[in-house]
């Protein structure tokens, strides 16, 4: 994987700029030349087009065109990964063109995508970015010599720089209580991994006013070779989870609701027990002041009652004149 040197390739190969240029017609000719030179960093690649293809790019009619602004700055150009693998992809474009008689140079190409694509799906994107910096700038030193086989293999020194080399490992799981998930006995985190399987979780919330309370509807797939892990039902291996509050941490909000709905409304319920209570004992309290009332209206003495008889006798009636 080697190329003539510079001063040889700028006097020998000027006819094949221009059929390359013709393929390219987005890409100035100065750009060309400088990718085909190894004069390319890896910033400058943010300059280039996003489309190579025709000079005016088909639009569809209800697409609007982006601002030129929103690509200038290399911060935000940094923070997108995609836009970095449609950059890289057409640069390597351009020099798999030129070198069309050396099949190995595109195949380290399409490697280091792939090997660019799975740091990003595994680490954080800003130390990806800055790996891919240093990576891309010393290629392009070593490609200014004609060497071209490190773009098919990962820099060990720059990976352990950035802490790419130290993977998470889980421990041995125990055989007699295992709930084996996301883990085949093999490293954690393996993106091409088939026993494991993603986790669904459609919750619902019924909109019926009459209903009684608020519904919840939870469900996850799970592999059958399961992992010991915190917070997670014992079982055997291929069994299904048991019912248990503590299924997943992820499903933990939503049995905090549902235990706030349901402290909520036993609340209520006290609530409106306790008001009936009052209500009753302000009824009894009542009922029991009319008592004594009642018992004088009973303990009256007898002439009380006789006075208020008509008089019969003339003693009475006399008395009754006086």
């Amino acid at each position: 994987m080697s190329q003539p040197a510079n001063q040889d390739r700028r006097g020998c190969n000027n006819s094949i700029f221009p059929g390359i240029c013709q393929k390219f017609p987005n890409i100035a000719e100065t750009v060309v030349m400088s990718m085909i030179f190894h004069d390319f960093s890896a910033l400058d690649l943010y300059n280039l087009p996003m489309q190579f293809g025709a000079a005016t790019p088909p639009r569809l009619p209800h697409q609007t065109p982006r601002p030129q602004s929103f690509l200038e700055p290399a911060i935000t150009w940094s923070r997108e990964p995609n836009l970095v693998f449609r950059h890289l992809f057409t640069y390597f474009s351009v020099l798999s063109t030129y070198f069309c008689n050396q099949p190995t140079i595109p195949l380290g190409f399409f490697r280091y995508l792939g090997h660019l694509q799975y740091l990003s799906g595994l680490h954080e994107w800003t130390r990806v970015h800055e790996y891919h910096i240093e990576f891309f700038n010393n290629r392009i030193l070593e490609m200014r010599h004609g060497d071209f086989s490190k773009w098919a293999n990962p820099d060990t020194s720059l990976m352990k720089k950035y802490g790419f080399d130290q993977e998470k490992v889980l421990p041995e799981p125990n055989q007699y209580a295992a709930n084996r998930i996301f883990y085949n006995g093999k490293v954690w985190g393996l993106v091409n991994d088939p026993s494991r399987a993603a986790i669904n979780c459609i919750i619902r919330r019924t909109r019926d006013p009459y209903a009684e309370k608020i519904q919840y509807v939870a469900q996850y797939k799970a592999t059958t070779d399961r992992l010991d892990m915190s917070h997670m039902p014992f079982g055997k291996p291929g069994q299904r989870f048991q019912e248990s509050k503590r299924v997943l941490p992820i499903l933990r909000s939503v049995w905090e609701d549902f235990e706030v709905l349901k402290n909520r409304k036993k609340e209520e319920e006290a609530k409106v027990a306790a008001e009936k209570a009052q209500r009753r004992s302000q009824r009894i309290a009542h009922f029991k002041a009319l008592l004594p009332r009642a018992g004088c209206f009973l303990s009256l003495p007898r002439r009380f009652y006789r006075g208020k008889e008509k008089p019969t006798s003339q003693s009475d009636l006399q008395e009754h004149d006086e």
